[in-house]
């Protein structure tokens, strides 16, 4: 077995779910991340995210390059909130700056505004363009969830955009981080004027159809100007 099989396997493991119901039960479904205190006490929250939340394997590249990049020099509009856990990071870095929040899974909404206690703007809205609505997939798992045709339960979303979040919230310039489970490719595509706008981006990229995480991180640089920061995975960050 190489070292990468034999790592796999450990975090497949520690994510089971008699793992993660274990360290629900012990610890009440306060789960210390990184330094915050995640509130699992929802149905929403299964226990592979319990564990990877107290591991310290959810969402590693975003949360680090929070800390290494973001500032309190920005507003910051984050795109998929899911339960919560990396809005806590960002409000621990930006200080007095303002955090608007967007979620489109509607069961995770409690678990979010459980987790941010009234310290961010929590926005039910999904980023599509071209209709009022979207067809949003709600996964088994708060890990997954996406916009378009998924097997299990199928719930419509109010749409926005990224220039209608920006404007409503009166910010001139902004941080955005970004993780929409493949959505982020109609972003790119559609809003390229509302980009200039952004000046520190983290980012999840996916492969999604003819797209590919490497060719959507060439167009950030080639086409919308940003310069990258770093890279982790499919997370990157970049600047103006």
């Amino acid at each position: 077995m190489t070292l990468r099989n034999a790592k796999r396997a450990v975090a497949k493991l520690l994510t089971s779910k008699p793992v993660g119901t274990a360290v629900g039960i012990a610890l009440r479904d306060r789960i210390p991340f990184r330094g915050e205190r995640i509130d699992t006490a929802f149905a929403a929250v299964t226990p592979d995210v319990k564990s990877m939340l107290f591991f310290r394997l959810y969402e590693t590249g975003e949360v680090q390059f929070i800390h290494r990049f973001l500032g309190a020099n920005l507003d910051v509009i984050e795109l998929g909130g899911s339960i919560g856990a990396v809005s806590k990071h960002i409000l621990t870095t930006i200080g007095t700056r303002r955090l608007v929040v967007v979620e489109a899974n509607p069961d995770l909404l409690p678990v979010l505004r459980a987790n941010v206690e009234g310290r961010a703007e929590v926005l039910h809205r999904a980023i599509a363009y071209g209709s009022d609505t979207v067809s949003f997939h709600v996964s088994a798992s708060s890990l997954g969830g996406s916009v378009g045709p998924g097997a299990g339960r199928q719930v419509d979303v109010p749409t926005t955009s990224l220039a209608d979040i920006r404007r409503a919230a009166g910010f001139d310039t902004y941080a955005l981080v970004c993780d929409i489970e493949g959505a982020e490719h109609a972003l790119v595509a559609q809003e390229a004027d509302e980009l200039r706008r952004c000046q520190r981006l983290i980012i999840e990229l996916h492969d999604s159809g003819p797209h590919t995480i490497a060719g959507l991180a060439r167009a950030l640089e080639t086409t919308h100007g940003f310069r990258r920061l770093a890279c982790r995975g499919p997370v990157y960050a970049f600047t103006r």
